[in-house]
């Protein structure tokens, strides 16, 4: 069987014949109409699709130059962090190192300090021990001191006031024998 669907002249008619076989089926213009209604909604549909795809796509690259933006921000924090990082621990090497070297410096001081008080406490045995008078040889000492420092500013006068005020424990400190 053949079917071959017809219309008025030229297209233009009411109805769409088919022709079956003898029999003539005659199909009203709703058909056609129906027809282009499918057509109309598919090419809605195919539209639809299209432009939710732009969207997404725009969307999608919208995301990724901001997610590139973003990371590239964070490698520029990053690449900050680490050259604070570096000077940090080249300011903690330096506080370290010097940290040692006072240690050195104090450990020395240590060892020098209990030498002299090892030899300030022979000396003060031998002068008791030679029988000169301590308390006196302080008092000596003590205005000799200041009559150094009086003539190191200049003050000469000063510096023999000094020396005639302590001239008599000077004598004092002296053991009897010499």
């Amino acid at each position: 069987m053949v079917t071959r669907i017809t219309a008025g002249a030229r297209g233009h008619g009411r109805h769409h014949r088919a022709t079956l076989g003898v029999r003539e089926v005659r199909f009203p213009v709703t058909a056609r109409v129906r027809w282009h209604w499918g057509r109309a909604l598919a090419a809605l549909l195919a539209v639809s699709a299209g432009v939710v795809i732009v969207v997404t796509d725009v969307h999608g690259r919208t995301e990724s130059r901001d997610t590139a933006t973003a990371v590239t921000s964070l490698r520029q924090l990053e690449a900050q962090e680490a050259t604070l990082l570096t000077k940090a621990r080249a300011r903690t090497w330096v506080t370290t190192t010097q940290d040692w070297s006072q240690q050195a410096a104090l450990a020395k001081a240590r060892t020098s300090l209990a030498s002299t008080d090892a030899a300030n406490a022979a000396t003060t045995a031998a002068l008791a021990a030679a029988d000169y008078d301590l308390a006196a040889l302080q008092a000596c000492l003590a205005g000799a001191t200041r009559a150094l420092d009086q003539l190191a500013v200049g003050q000469t006068a000063g510096a023999l006031s000094s020396l005639s005020a302590v001239s008599s424990s000077c004598s004092a400190a002296k053991p009897d024998n010499g």
